[in-house]
């Protein structure tokens, strides 16, 4: 299987909607298998997930639908997908939260990406504004978090967020390494997997860390998913002293046209999160709307 997209959904139908048309129509390109994880939404959302699989399949998707009748939490829901993943292996993993919608040529492009980088654990699906407050995000809170959970800061801070020209097979696209990264993202599963095999601690003290308990349901933490992969990633190849790290970092981010944008948490998000529905409170500063029907790209 080379690529393998799940979609979490909690309520929310209107920006649902949004962010299925713009995910699959927009990606450029065929996904292996559509996995929608409906987390208890409500009745009207549910009959609306339930319509849309089958117009979906009606129009040659290879779709499945898994619906919990109590709520997980996004944490409680991505531990099912990271298992799935785990038994299907695709190439690619892509993570989706469905408050996000997706530029024109979106997927085609990550993947584009992750081949020019084959060894790139994964690329933030969403340029985060906080990428671009550097001084407070790059020298202050990243290095601070991951030093707090892993007790070292392996990652080449000096070098972050620091744009470049990738060379890939559909042209050059301007990245930027990150050691952190939103909950959507773009994962080469096979390399996850590689440093999992490798390290016995890798799937507790990332996916265990990523997936927090909170009350009766578990949340997700997107800061632990990037950063704690980070440190063993960084760890591995400084051990190794092979890896020029100005060129090859662990995660990337498309940083000249954001991949998408986050519209927002909603009063009902997969995390919890309290925001009107449809209130953008954290848009990428590289993002326009213009991008659901014209990739800036030109092509």
């Amino acid at each position: 299987m080379n690529s393998l997209l799940v979609l979490f959904i909690h309520n929310r139908p209107n920006i649902l909607k949004a962010c299925i048309q713009s995910a699959l129509q927009n990606a450029h390109l065929k996904f292996d298998e559509v996995l929608f994880i409906n987390d208890n939404s409500d009745l009207p959302t549910t009959q609306f997930v339930v319509n849309e699989v089958f117009r979906l399949k009606k129009a040659g998707v290879n779709i499945n639908l898994l619906h919990f009748n109590t709520n997980q939490g996004y944490g409680g829901a991505s531990e099912v997908a990271f298992a799935y993943s785990k038994l299907r292996n695709p190439k690619y993993y892509f993570h989706i939260e469905s408050d996000y919608i997706f530029r024109v040529g979106w997927a085609k492009e990550a993947v584009a990406v992750l081949e020019a980088s084959p060894q790139t654990l994964a690329i933030s699906a969403y340029s985060h504004p906080d990428f671009y407050d550097i001084e407070r995000k790059l020298n202050k809170d990243y290095p601070e978090a991951i030093i707090r959970e892993y007790g070292s800061d392996p990652c080449p801070r000096e070098l972050l967020f620091k744009p470049f020209e990738l060379a890939t097979e559909i042209g050059p696209i301007k990245v930027q390494g990150t050691s952190n990264s939103a909950g959507c993202c773009i994962v080469n599963w096979h390399n996850f997997m590689a440093l999992s095999d490798k390290f016995p601690k890798f799937e507790e003290d990332v996916l265990g860390r990523t997936v927090m308990k909170g009350g009766n349901r578990k949340t997700y933490s997107d800061g632990a998913f990037s950063h704690g992969s980070c440190w063993f990633w960084y760890n591995h190849y400084k051990a190794l002293g092979s890896m020029d790290f100005s060129q090859t970092f662990a995660w990337l981010d498309i940083c000249d046209f954001s991949l998408s944008n986050h519209i927002c948490g909603g009063p009902d998000s997969i995390n919890g999160y309290i925001a009107n529905e449809g209130e953008t409170f954290v848009g990428s500063p590289k993002w326009k709307n213009e991008y659901l029907t014209q990739n800036p790209r030109g092509k």
